[in-house]
């Protein structure tokens, strides 16, 4: 079993705390291109059914960098706002 193998498995192993952090894994996992801090923000604004504002996610986001759920995956560029920001990807 390889290195990668091995370290994918015990990521899948680990449990994801939180509603949030679990929405937004399942989110990024079903997305499959990727999604930036902000357009996962609008969908849990219209899931949710108020406001979430970007830095919520953000921070949820970096809680799951850390444990391994999710990576950067690149960058695009924020329409509204002509900003490079980053696309996020699970694991």
């Amino acid at each position: 079993m390889s290195l990668d193998t091995r370290l994918e498995s015990f990521i899948q192993s680990k449990p994801i705390n939180g509603r949030r952090r679990q929405r937004i894994h399942t989110l990024l996992k079903r997305s499959g291109i990727g999604l930036t801090c902000h357009e996962l923000a609008e969908i849990l604004t219209v899931e949710e059914k108020h406001e979430i504002q970007d830095h919520s996610v953000s921070g949820r986001l970096t809680e799951l960098r850390q444990s391994g759920h999710v990576y950067e995956a690149g960058t695009a560029k924020n329409v509204s706002t002509n900003r490079t920001v980053t696309v996020w990807k699970a694991n």
